[in-house]
């Protein structure tokens, strides 16, 4: 986008400066700020200023300027000043409520898009929105967003930030429906491509994740994190092959990563190779190493040759480690099942509920205590 935005600069440059009227100057300093160009952008406002003071747009792009440089106070002063005589100004009314919300005076965000009722904008209730979640006031964000917001509007910020008030209210389906729509109108837009990528994985929408991952591919071949997401996603279509094979590129970028070493060998296992997987495993572990996903996995691999003591003794070591994961919790307790340590069960499944495992372990844990009764 950036080489667009500097050609159009560059042909205007190239007009004569005896022959560049305001508009042209306004240009210039548009396209250079956006640059950040802030030299050039300067000497072209100071000629508009010369040659049109009045013209319509030399304000408004003198706050942005100002902004942009980093003279924020300075800024917020013009716009409250200029606003004085342009009232209805759309455009500083919201560099204003951008200037105020880098100055983290998130009170007066919220008061001038109060005040200036009469001329909202999506972008104005995009800085709202963010000032009302800086003052921990989720739920006035979403009404304010959703009083401008449609999924049909072309500004992908207002549907990855409504995206995350759609998590923050748990309804995920709506998180995605906006993600999508961010990602489609602006497919390098990163944190919402993996955000979605990330999000159809979790729900199992393998099919729906291949084409964002094999876009990120694309774009960063050497990225292991995106070749071990499209293994995933192809162990989930139960194309094992295909998952190896990305699988083994990401291990290829990366070949000193102990978490890819243990992603391949969660995929033997999980096929049903477990002795394809103990060689590895054992290699990881006669290495002396501290990482706690290695006994992880030696206390999975375990469960699937049924020797419930050993996977409890390597869970035990990834807990030790350090290892945070609850579902290592979770893995333990149904080894203690196994061995009819219906106690030792339930109070691992606390532990893995208790770590952040939701309450899908919580009910683990109650569904033995009601069995025992």
């Amino acid at each position: 986008m950036n080489t667009h935005i500097n050609d159009a600069l560059q042909a205007l440059l190239e007009i004569p400066e005896g022959e560049r009227d305001a508009d042209v100057h306004i240009m210039i300093a548009a396209l250079a700020t956006t640059l950040a160009q802030y030299g050039l952008a300067d000497s072209a406002l100071i000629a508009v200023a010369a040659s049109q003071p009045d013209h319509p747009e030399l304000k408004r792009e003198r706050a942005k300027w100002l902004l942009e440089v980093g003279h924020v106070a300075a800024c917020i002063d013009f716009c409250k000043l200029t606003l004085l005589e342009t009232p209805q100004d759309v455009v500083l009314t919201t560099i204003l409520m951008d200037g105020l919300f880098f100055d983290d005076n998130f009170e007066e965000v919220a008061q001038t898009y109060a005040h200036f009722s009469g001329i909202r904008s999506l972008e104005m209730a995009v800085i709202a929105t963010r000032g009302m979640i800086r003052l921990e006031q989720p739920r006035r964000a979403i009404e304010i967003l959703d009083s401008h917001l449609n999924i049909d509007a072309v500004m992908p910020d207002a549907h990855y930030l409504r995206a995350q008030l759609a998590f923050f209210e748990n309804d995920i389906d709506r998180a995605i429906t906006h993600l999508e729509r961010a990602c489609t109108l602006l497919p390098t837009f990163l944190d919402a491509v993996n955000q979605l990528i990330h999000s159809y994985l979790e729900l199992d929408q393998w099919d729906k994740a291949i084409p964002w991952i094999a876009q990120m591919i694309e774009r960063n071949p050497l990225d292991p994190e995106q070749h071990l997401r499209l293994a995933v996603a192809y162990e989930g279509l139960s194309q094992i092959d295909k998952a190896l094979m990305s699988i083994d590129k990401a291990i290829a970028l990366d070949p000193d990563s102990v978490e890819l070493h243990c992603a391949k060998i969660g995929f033997w296992v999980r096929s049903g190779n477990v002795k394809e997987a103990m060689a590895p495993l054992k290699a990881l572990v006669d290495s002396k190493t501290k990482n706690p996903i290695v006994f992880q996995m030696l206390g999975v691999a375990f469960q699937y040759q049924n020797r419930w003591e050993n996977s409890i003794k390597a869970l035990k070591k990834a807990l030790e480690l350090g290892g945070e994961d609850p579902i290592i919790y979770g893995t333990m307790a149904t080894a203690y099942l196994a061995l009819g340590q219906n106690q030792l069960a339930k109070e691992s499944f606390q532990s893995a509920a208790k770590a952040g495992g939701g309450e899908d372990f919580a009910l683990a844990a109650s569904q033995i205590v009601i069995q025992s009764l």
